[in-house]
């Protein structure tokens, strides 16, 4: 199981993860004006937390749904799960969008769910940390078209300033790939891909099924 850790700062913010929901408005509002996604559809957050941006989608008028390990179950809309085990039936979501998610649980598990969960022309929305210089493989690997992509390091900076104002230290390092990074060495950047038509997926039964089972649907 992909277990959801939150890096040393992310708890002890008001938002959930650098530039917040300004950041959220704006790759949905990039991804509808290229075309992209379309209002009233189904999109899923992945590692939705407390479900803030669940509620600001929906205040958006899509069709939000939010998954994560501690999410409140008496919230609608928000399931308690695993990411590397998602409890949906294939190509249910049109859009699935992920903040500071896939630098914790890690590519490898969870993309192939991603995936499957997708429709055919799919798009993924990816908000996260990188380290500098480095380029990450899995967008070839799993065979996703990149549509847009932006540097929004600025916000990551903002944020590692809040959280020093506030903590009156010196941040720590912050966990990426199971290793730590001191934050002079991440970047932060927003992509919105998609998944090609005709791209595979899993199509295991039992894996759906033990899904649902574990989220208590």
């Amino acid at each position: 199981m992909t277990e959801f850790k939150e890096n040393d700062i992310w708890a002890d913010q008001a938002a959930s993860h650098p530039g917040g929901k300004m950041l959220t408005k704006r790759i949905i509002q990039k991804a509808l004006q290229g075309g992209w996604l379309a209002n009233h559809c189904r999109l899923l957050d992945l590692g939705c937390g407390s479900g803030e941006t669940v509620r600001l989608l929906r205040g958006m008028d899509f069709n939000a749904e939010g998954i994560d390990l501690r999410a409140d179950l008496n919230q609608a809309h928000l399931v308690r799960g695993d990411a590397s085990l998602l409890p949906w039936e294939a190509e249910s979501f049109q859009g699935v969008l992920a903040e500071c998610t896939l630098s914790v649980t890690g590519t490898e598990q969870v993309l192939p769910e991603v995936l499957r969960i997708l429709e055919p022309g799919g798009i993924f929305l990816v908000s996260d940390l990188f380290e500098l210089g480095c380029r990450p493989s899995w967008p070839e690997k799993y065979d996703l078209e990149l549509l847009y992509l932006e540097n929004a390091t600025p916000c990551l900076r903002n944020y590692i300033s809040e959280w020093i104002w506030k903590q009156e230290r010196a941040c720590p390092p912050l966990c990426l790939g199971g290793r730590r990074i001191s934050p002079d060495d991440l970047t932060y950047y927003y992509a919105i891909l998609r998944k090609r038509k005709g791209a595979g997926y899993f199509n295991g039964t039992q894996r759906i099924s033990d899904g649902v089972r574990n989220a208590g649907l």
